[in-house]
């Protein structure tokens, strides 16, 4: 599961050139060019580990934060940041191009004195040259979007087309690939195909655009994906580990982002799931440690801590509390585990989220395991006290390092 939503609700450099119509040709015909009897073959790649680049430490901005949250891209924390996915882009189910969510949002409405969030990324960006901004396609409640275009080569060479045109100019520093999930091995070889046309073209605008997928950490969801034909053509894996326990889907009260050992439910650890990568041939420095900045709550626990049923009757519309809500009155840290927990008597509910000690020993763990860094869904959540911030606390941690 994921707290994303459907759809329906940079560093600092010169612009790369459009991506050429021939190029829609040459993805069709996939041909390698003979000159002099010297066969040349294109888009020839190769994805070098994020080690050279030091650790990443990204967050995901949604563009409907600049709403109900009034959370603007001036305020995220960009001095302990090193990449920004902008969340989210869609995919025409009709013709398959590449489309902004909500274009008052993202590239119209007044933001931070720029056009739209994503004029204010820019500007940010402007402020800190080390800072990418990614554009994500997808998330929560859109594999029926991927379906339709994975499978379709047409689609496909659309998207690609425009959105390579939306990179270039709105000055993204790549895409990330939020599909959740492929439902089979045949789908998951769809998203590896997507992938590999999708890297081929951007390596003919800029080789230095990224491109990243946000990753499952369920064995179940990852029997579907050709991990290793993937990993050629991504940069990095932004593995999602998070959304372990949850009210709608556990029978038991339980952690959700716990880094290692029994969340109470159903096995999940963020270093099991990291592990599994690894056992399939990921280079560590690859991967990209998930957290939230939000809590999963459970109502009416029959006592205050994990691995107990609660009343799945809950009088709440969502189980899910940003962090910036949360105070550390009555909070526990699981040290085990690896994950913070709180009770509220007056709304009787348990929350399960990261605090800054788990920050602090994921930071620790990513850099004793020489993993790329991590990521965080989403910014709105970020703790407005300096003291309780989870990106500081991470980041700060694994300067020490």
């Amino acid at each position: 599961m994921s707290s994303r939503l459907s759809v329906n609700h940079v560093e600092s450099r010169k612009r790369p050139r459009k991506l050429p119509q021939i190029l829609l040709v040459v993805l069709l015909l996939g041909f390698s060019l003979v000159t002099l009897g010297v066969t040349v073959l294109l888009f020839a790649h190769v994805r070098t580990p994020t080690s050279t680049m030091g650790y990443i430490k990204g967050v995901y901005y949604s563009n409907w934060s600049v709403y109900g949250p009034k959370h603007f891209p001036s305020h995220l924390d960009s001095d302990h940041l090193t990449h920004v996915f902008y969340a989210f882009l869609k995919v025409d189910a009709e013709t398959g191009a590449a489309l902004f969510t909500d274009p008052w949002a993202d590239v119209e409405m007044p933001v931070d004195g720029k056009s739209g969030a994503v004029g204010a990324l820019n500007n940010l960006r402007e402020q800190n040259p080390k800072l990418s901004i990614v554009a994500s396609v997808g998330g929560w409640g859109t594999a029926a979007m991927f379906q339709v275009l994975a499978g379709d080569r047409r689609k496909r060479l659309q998207f690609i087309s425009t959105a390579l045109d939306l990179v270039t100019t709105h000055k993204f520093n790549g895409l990330d690939i939020d599909w959740e999930y492929p439902s089979s091995p045949d789908e998951g070889q769809q998203l590896a195909e997507l992938l590999r046309e999708l890297r081929h073209a951007m390596d003919n605008v800029d080789r230095s655009l990224i491109l990243t997928v946000a990753s499952p950490s369920s064995q179940e969801h990852l029997a579907n994906y050709p991990l290793g034909r993937m990993d050629r053509y991504l940069s990095f894996w932004n593995v999602m580990c998070y959304d372990f326990s949850g009210q709608g889907w556990s029978e038991k009260t339980g952690h959700h982002a716990n880094l290692y050992g029994d969340n109470g439910n159903n096995g999940l650890s963020a270093s099991t799931a990291i592990s599994y990568y690894i056992q399939k041939g990921i280079p560590p420095s690859k991967l990209v440690l998930g957290m939230p900045l939000y809590a999963r709550t459970f109502y009416e626990p029959q006592s205050l801590r994990i691995g107990v049923p609660f009343n799945k009757s809950t009088p709440y519309e969502s189980d899910i509390v940003d962090y910036i809500n949360i105070t550390d009155e009555n909070e526990v840290f699981d040290e085990s585990r690896v994950g913070a927990l709180k009770f509220d008597p007056s709304k009787k509910l348990l929350y399960s989220y990261d605090n800054p000690q788990c920050a602090r020993e994921k930071a620790r763990y990513v850099a004793r395991n020489g993993l790329g860094g991590g990521f965080w869904w989403d910014s709105k959540g970020e703790a407005q006290s300096q003291q309780r911030r989870l990106i500081r606390a991470f980041a700060q941690e694994l300067d020490r390092e």
